[in-house]
Formats: structure tokens, C-alpha cells, sequence
């Protein structure tokens, strides 16, 4: 009875020590699908329960930064947790302290409401929908609810989905939260646009990844209007790669070789522009974002737009669709015009 008792007293005293603390309350997500990595798992439990701290064995002190970093960027919903932490290492026993940006009850409260407002989102999206039209589906309403800002505060998700306006990590976590809730993984990476730039990858139900930028395809006319665009929806890494460059992390990425989404179209020559602009037209009207998108390999001077928009209007007129505007998206190499049915 003694050594049974002793037992108990070990494995109590074994679990209070890899979370820092026992029987403590978790703001957990049974949603949230698995794309952690080794390890990463007693950290999300510890930070899921608030503990102080968590031990984390066979690890050395060189790999605490690759688990924590791939902690932050699997899940959109620890927004309670600071990137801040420090760590006690013995051999490959290591401890990590966390940082937490608030304290639980607020965590918790804030993660209701944002539970409320994804669910509120996501609940007319069919499951049974292949994983990329319900990323679509998501991507095109997470764009019409949010405007664009620079700047935002230590909370981008919820300044995304509660508030409407967020910079582009906003985007990115806000698009991320709302696969994870819809039970799609997603990985928030970082890199360079014309400037340091959020977004994320998605698998689908094959395991395969693909690109997708919620900020860059949220496209700003300057009257201040805005429309929805598929240029950055769905790509591999060839096509990501003409705008953006990932951040070397040191934790490799996942390969993304999917076939690109139809969404935007490969500018060639001028004499070529004629065929360019009813394949865009084709695609706008397929998709109904009412946007045709043109990506051109460098900057366009005023001459080349000059013939694309001529190609553009004649095709139009066969297509009986109008073009309300010519607009310049956040990378100048596309161009995108947003299109109105004639009624």
C-alpha cells in the first residue's frame, strides 16, 4: 500500500513539473487541427494552462527557439502568449519560462468572444466543401469585413475579426484562426513583399500546402472602395516566389506544390495582350470576384498600360461586362480591373 501510495506521489508531483503547475484550467480548442511538431506539444499544453513554466527533455537549449518559434506560427489562438521567454538548461533537460501578454480570465473571456464571431463566420461553409473552396470561401469573407491599416496592437487577431481593421499579421492570424476553427491547418510564416509581410500556408485534405496572402488580395481603389482578389489565393512556391521571399527561421518550411488557383494571369508581349485580357475576363467571370488581375515579370511604364486597358475594353464588349476602374494592387506589377456585369 505504501509503495502504491509513493507511486501516485511520483507521477503527481512528475506531471506538476512538465507543466509548472497541476490541476490548473485550460483555455483549450478541441477545434484546432495538429500540425506541431515534436515537443511543441508540452509547450502548447503549459501555455494552454498558464503555468509559470514547462520542462522539456531531449531537447538542448539550441532547439527551445525552433519549438517555441513553430508553437507561434502553428496556432492562432495563443494569443495570450508573448514570443518573450527565457530558459534553465541541465544537459538536455530544459525548462522554459513563459511570458503571458494577460492574465487568464481575460484570456478566457477574449477567446469566447472570438470563438462567437469565427463560428458566426464560418457556419454557413459546408464541410463537406474540398479543403480550397473552403479556404476560399473564408479567405472572401475574412477581406470583406476587414480594412487595412499599418500599425495595430499586440492583439492583430482580434484587432481583425472584433475591431475590422488590422495590419497584414492581422490578416494572416485572423484567415488562420478561422481554418483552425474550421478544422484546416494552417502556418503563419513571414518574410519579405516590398517590405516585411505576414501570411500563411494551408494543407488540404491530401497533405498538400499551398500559399495563400488575405492581405494582398484585399485590393484599395483610391475612391476608397474595395474588391477581393484571387492573385495571392492558392499558390506554390514558384508563383508565391515572383512577389514574396520567405524568412530564413532556420525551421524549414513546408513544400508548397500545388497547381496555383486560377486566379490571376501572366502578362507576355503587347502583341500577346489581346488573348491576355479575355483569359483574365474569362477567369473574373468564373469566379466572380469581379476583379481580372494581369501580373507582369517587372514594372509596367504608362505606355504598356496604356494597350492593356485598350485590350481590356474591347475584350469586355464581348464579354458584356464593363470595367468600372483600372487599379494598381500593393505590388505594382499587378494589375487588376475591377469588372461590372451590364445589367
Amino acid at each position: 500500500m505504501m509503495r502504491r501510495l509513493c507511486l501516485r506521489l511520483v507521477c503527481l508531483l512528475t506531471a506538476a513539473l512538465l507543466t509548472g503547475c497541476a490541476g490548473t484550467t485550460q483555455i483549450k480548442d478541441e477545434k484546432n487541427p495538429d500540425c506541431l511538431k515534436r515537443n511543441s506539444r508540452g509547450l502548447l499544453h503549459a501555455a494552454e494552462s498558464f503555468a509559470p513554466s514547462v520542462v522539456l527533455t531531449e531537447t538542448t537549449p539550441a532547439e527551445v527557439s525552433d519549438i517555441f518559434s513553430d508553437l507561434l506560427r502553428c496556432r492562432a489562438d495563443l494569443f495570450w502568449l508573448s514570443p518573450d521567454y527565457h530558459y534553465e538548461a541541465q544537459g538536455k533537460t530544459v525548462r522554459v519560462f513563459f511570458s503571458y501578454r494577460m492574465e487568464q480570465a481575460q484570456a478566457e473571456h477574449t477567446a469566447q468572444q472570438l470563438k462567437q464571431r469565427a463560428d458566426e463566420i464560418i457556419s454557413s461553409v459546408s464541410a463537406s466543401l474540398p479543403v480550397v473552396e473552403r479556404t476560399r470561401l473564408l479567405h472572401d469573407r475574412l477581406i470583406a469585413s476587414v480594412c487595412y491599416e499599418t500599425g495595430g496592437s499586440d492583439m492583430p487577431l482580434f484587432d481583425a475579426l472584433m475591431t475590422g481593421r488590422a495590419n497584414c499579421e492581422g490578416y494572416a492570424r485572423a484567415l488562420q484562426y478561422l481554418l483552425m476553427r474550421a478544422g484546416i491547418s494552417a502556418y503563419y510564416v513571414t518574410g519579405d513583399a516590398d517590405g516585411p509581410h505576414a501570411w500563411l500556408m494551408v494543407q488540404d485534405e491530401n497533405g498538400t500546402w499551398a500559399h495563400v496572402d488575405p492581405t494582398f488580395d484585399d485590393i484599395v481603389c483610391t475612391d476608397g472602395t474595395s474588391f477581393g482578389s484571387y492573385a495571392y489565393f492558392w499558390l506554390n512556391d514558384r508563383d508565391i516566389s515572383r512577389t514574396h521571399t520567405l524568412s530564413d527561421t532556420g525551421i524549414p518550411y513546408p513544400a508548397a506544390d500545388t497547381e496555383s488557383y486560377p486566379g490571376m494571369v501572366h502578362a507576355g508581349d503587347p502583341d500577346t495582350f489581346a488573348q491576355t485580357a479575355r483569359t483574365a475576363l474569362t477567369q473574373s467571370s468564373a469566379h466572380g470576384n469581379g476583379a481580372a488581375e494581369i501580373l507582369f515579370s517587372k514594372g509596367v511604364n504608362e505606355n504598356t498600360l496604356s494597350l492593356l486597358d485598350q485590350a481590356v475594353m474591347q475584350a469586355a464588349e464581348s464579354f458584356g461586362v464593363t470595367v468600372a476602374r483600372r487599379v494598381t494592387s500593393k505590388n505594382s506589377r499587378i494589375i487588376s480591373y475591377a469588372i461590372k456585369t451590364v445589367q
